[in-house]
């Protein structure tokens, strides 16, 4: 089984899609569920993470890199060789295609996108180094008091590894996140934060918006499918980067959750609502307190694209009432300690420090 482009299909001229080569796995997974793609004569053995990007590594430095697709079997999961260097690695393609399929017969009425913000919507690398965060805006932009900064940067290399480290438990990892994110507002509290830093530190950072934001809002935008940006970012300063750094108005529809930052006489006075972090983000928590989620036409919508760069992220959509989710997952450093973990989790995972929304994009042509 292989999956390439086509230019042309129903839904009209140049749209680019997905579509598998050969034997349909769709019809063969209805005719007999028990049939793995695995089987298939040819196939090569997946093994361990490394053994997986180390495969990729030799496929695609043949000297035909150039190729804006290339592909290859690992027993069973499929890779594309996509833009800006990057691979789109889908681990179970009859999942995958049902689920795609689904997406497109219920159409964009019944669909909405949840998407991560920091180094999902934002690229993880911005002038040839780690692009910063919502939070890292702040930490580095030297405007705060000196006190601040040296504690946030204490925080960022005790805890940054924690929340990156596939050997902790869920309960452990928690446990830190907590920590971090409480010993960080309080002294983003003391920091002598205004409204006017917000905008200037933003205006100086290493932060922009993924290459192919401009074609996702304006492909929502013109079929009226919701945007929900739910980050354990800030809000303010994440609305401050859509403002400035975006080349496409939002989509009409689109909803921030993320922690509400409180100003009294322009100056920064704490947070107002639930707080978020890495692993406390799903839509259950504030199902009942959001607008976004009361609306009739919300509830409709029980189909999500969703897409993230944490397995965290998979937790947006709990407490929601869904049928069909598939997600994307943005790979962007630790590939090789994270890459199992996240084959397990979400539908597709995009295997690059640098890629673009491209593959999203893709995917929204053809449903809507």
């Amino acid at each position: 089984v292989q999956i390439y482009p086509i230019k042309k299909n129903s839904k009209g001229p140049n749209k680019k899609r997905f579509a598998f080569k050969g034997e349909n796995p769709v019809t063969k997974a209805k005719l007999n569920s028990s049939t793995k793609s695995s089987k298939r004569e040819g196939n090569l053995k997946m093994g361990p993470a490394q053994g997986l990007t180390e495969k990729i590594r030799n496929e695609f430095n043949d000297g035909y890199v150039s190729e804006w697709y290339r592909k290859v079997v690992l027993n069973g999961a499929i890779v594309q060789r996509r833009s800006c260097g990057s691979f789109l690695v889908i681990p179970d393609p009859i999942k995958f295609e049902l689920k795609r399929e689904k997406l497109i017969e219920d159409g964009p009425e019944s669909l909405q996108v949840i998407t991560d913000f920091d180094h999902t919507l934002t690229s993880y690398v911005v002038n040839g180094q780690k692009g910063l965060s919502c939070h890292e805006c702040l930490a580095q932009c030297g405007l705060l008091t000196k006190e601040y900064h040296s504690k946030v940067q204490q925080l960022q290399k005790k805890y940054y590894p924690l929340e990156l480290d596939s050997s902790l438990s869920y309960k452990e990892k928690l446990a830190f996140m907590e920590e971090w994110y409480a010993q960080g507002n309080e002294a983003l509290v003391h920091s002598g934060l205004t409204k006017e830093i917000v905008f200037l530190a933003v205006q100086s950072a290493d932060i922009d918006l993924r290459k192919g934001h401009k074609n996702l809002f304006n492909c929502l935008s013109e079929k009226s499918v919701p945007l929900l940006i739910f980050s354990a970012g800030l809000k303010e300063v994440l609305e401050e980067v859509l403002q400035q750094r975006s080349h496409a108005s939002l989509p009409p529809t689109t909803h921030v959750i993320s922690n509400k930052m409180v100003f009294k006489d322009e100056k920064f006075v704490g947070f107002s609502g639930k707080l978020f972090h890495a692993l406390n983000k799903n839509a259950g928590s504030v199902a009942d307190d959001d607008p976004y989620f009361a609306e009739e036409a919300m509830r409709n919508r029980r189909n999500v694209i969703l897409v993230g760069d944490s397995l965290g992220d998979l937790n947006m959509v709990r407490g929601l009432d869904t049928e069909t989710i598939l997600s994307f997952g943005f790979l962007n450093v630790n590939a090789e300690e994270r890459l199992e973990s996240f084959l397990e989790g979400f539908d597709a995972v995009i295997l690059s420090s640098d890629a673009g929304l491209d593959c999203i994009v893709d995917i929204l042509n053809e449903v809507v």
